[in-house]
């Protein structure tokens, strides 16, 4: 319950029922507190966290538990441990009255008060009670206002920096789609040259060998390309059926001059992989990142492992969820550091369905 909207209340826990009976008329005047009664001291705690009064009474004689009892197992759960606790007591005894503050009472009536008294102690209690759960409330709130702002402005900083890199990459894209498209024209001027000069020579044969040459170089740059608007995510996709053992090593030259001579490049190709239908430049660009997040884990050089074999549907390596068609797996292993080989698999490895 909220402490602004929580009125007044005194739980009383006294064997005697005539002592419920009078705290109740000296309280008749004040309609605002409201009063609850309990006669079983071993029920106090359970009555208490029940009904969640202000203040509480609680007469010292008592069979089983007495008043002393009450207070230690009403101090001793954190729920009870600050509702204020007076100590009924039937004599003016200074000893009782130091045990009781000892055991955790915030005040001491002896039977019976002035009703004025009475009522008096009961709202003062139950205020100063009443405003320290507001206090904490007030806190509370708060805390959990700042740590609601920290999220939020902690996700929308992630969100504008993911903005920002997709801004980037998006500018990124059209910068190399129009340099593709640039050169792919260029590229189309020059094929054009070398066809004239391939029909112009057609007797000699030292010419028609450079021109070939030329034509190669022609078509790895169309290539080239390709793959460049593969990057600009200009070019559609389109699924060939490929050799993966002759990609992979055709590969193996380019990520050669991309990785530097301080990364040792591996193949592992099993003899026999199957064919694949997939977008080669799709596919080379995803093997190229992956070649360079494997780099940037080898700071001072190291081992790049591509391996590919095939994974029969019947076999019982359960790599995919989808167990029930072929696939050809593609591994990239580096000798780096970073992450732990339990998500190093998962993230660097593809699975290709073969084409047949």
């Amino acid at each position: 319950m909220d402490a602004t909207s929580q009125k007044p209340a005194l739980l009383l826990i006294d064997d005697q029922k005539m002592v419920a009976e009078l705290i109740q008329h000296k309280l008749s005047s004040h309609p605002d507190i409201v009063f609850n009664y309990e006669p079983v001291s071993q029920r106090s705690l359970e009555t208490c966290l029940r009904l969640n009064p202000t203040v509480i009474i609680v007469d010292l004689v008592m069979p089983d538990l007495d008043g002393f009892g009450v207070i230690r197992l009403l101090r001793s759960h954190p729920d009870t441990a600050l509702i204020p606790i007076i100590l009924l007591s039937s004599e003016e005894d200074p000893e009782i009255k130091a045990r009781a503050f000892a055991e955790g009472a915030n005040d001491y009536l002896v039977k019976w008060p002035d009703k004025r008294e009475l009522v008096a102690r009961v709202l003062y209690h139950s205020n100063a009670y009443l405003a320290h759960k507001q206090r904490d409330d007030a806190f509370r709130f708060l805390r959990e206002s700042q740590h609601e702002l920290l999220t939020r402005t902690e996700q929308l900083a992630q969100s504008q920096a993911a903005l920002q890199q997709a801004q980037k990459m998006e500018a990124i894209g059209q910068l190399t789609g129009g340099i593709a498209h640039d050169f792919n024209n260029l590229l189309q001027v020059i094929n054009g040259n070398l066809e004239l000069l391939k029909f112009l020579n057609d007797s000699n044969d030292l010419a028609q060998q450079r021109i070939a040459s030329a034509m190669k170089g022609v078509e790895r740059g169309a290539k080239l390309c390709t793959q460049l608007l593969a990057i600009a995510r200009r070019q559609p996709l389109q699924s060939v059926i490929i050799d993966v053992a002759k990609l992979l090593s055709g590969m193996k030259e380019l990520l050669h001059r991309t990785l530097g001579n301080a990364i040792r490049i591996e193949l592992d190709i099993e003899e026999g992989i199957w064919n694949t239908a997939v977008d080669t430049g799709q596919l080379e660009n995803v093997l190229l990142n992956l070649a360079i997040n494997a780099r940037d884990a080898m700071e001072d050089g190291g081992t790049l492992t591509i391996s590919a074999r095939n994974i029969d549907a019947h076999s019982n390596e359960k790599l995919l969820a989808d167990s029930a068609s072929d696939h050809v797996l593609i591994e990239i292993a580096d000798t780096g550091t970073g992450m732990s080989p339990e998500v190093s698999i998962g993230l660097l490895s593809l699975f290709l369905r073969p084409s047949r």
